[in-house]
């Protein structure tokens, strides 16, 4: 009766450890170049550095997520077999507004972020500016969104900031820009301009990124 119990056992936890849910999307990818230096013929994993959207200066960095992305298949795996077929989401591409996510930290009383200052495709200037300062737990918990008042020049928080916290990704303050625009498909090209300033010379620091599409895999193993 123990070696029938065990053989349930073990061909229950192969039968779990063997579903996966499979997803495929594809993104918009920040680049300082108008030629992306991933291949857009290949699939990455959202832990590729490859097609990462955290972008390093000299005193801050930044991290950029527009909101476009676009689900272009999944399906369930049962031993590795698909099983379940899923339809596409098109998520808010056709949209207006088109909402671009920023978040920025840098090295303590350095830098100055204008967001008013930002601008789609070189002519389209944002419309409205909201933020917000995730509190450092293991749930991930965000604050609500404020909406920044017109031409409000914010501090690059300390990327040291919360340090002591092991389950967030520490320093980060986040920015939504609101574009009064059509949401692109990922597969379109287009590009951002963002500005900020050096506390000790007073000097714009003007950054213009380039986003091209990306196609990317997810897995959730059960």
């Amino acid at each position: 009766m123990q070696i029938v119990k065990l053989l349930i056992f073990t061909i229950s936890c192969v039968f779990i450890s063997s579903c996966a849910n499979i997803s495929y999307h594809l993104g918009s990818v920040a680049s300082f170049t108008e030629d992306p230096k991933f291949d857009p013929n290949k699939t990455y994993t959202y832990y590729d550095k490859t097609v990462s959207n955290t972008l390093v200066f000299d005193e801050f960095e930044i991290m950029v997520s527009p909101y476009n992305s676009v689900k272009t298949n999944g399906h369930f795996e049962l031993f590795f077999i698909p099983v379940e077929q899923q339809g596409s989401n098109a998520g808010s591409v056709g949209q207006t507004p088109f909402l671009v996510s920023i978040s920025v930290k840098g090295a303590l009383n350095t830098t100055k972020f204008i967001p008013f200052e930002s601008v789609l495709n070189e002519d389209i200037g944002v419309e409205l500016v909201k933020w917000r300062d995730p509190k450092p737990s293991c749930d991930y918990h965000y604050t609500d969104w404020i909406i920044l008042e017109t031409n409000i020049i914010h501090l690059v928080k300390d990327r040291q900031r919360n340090q002591g916290q092991k389950c967030m990704k520490q320093g980060w303050v986040e920015y939504l820009l609101v574009f009064d625009f059509k949401t692109p498909k990922p597969t379109e090209r287009f590009s951002l301009d963002l500005s900020f300033q050096n506390i000790k010379t007073n000097q714009i620091m003007n950054k213009k990124l380039f986003f091209s599409g990306a196609k990317f895999v997810s897995t959730q193993t059960h």
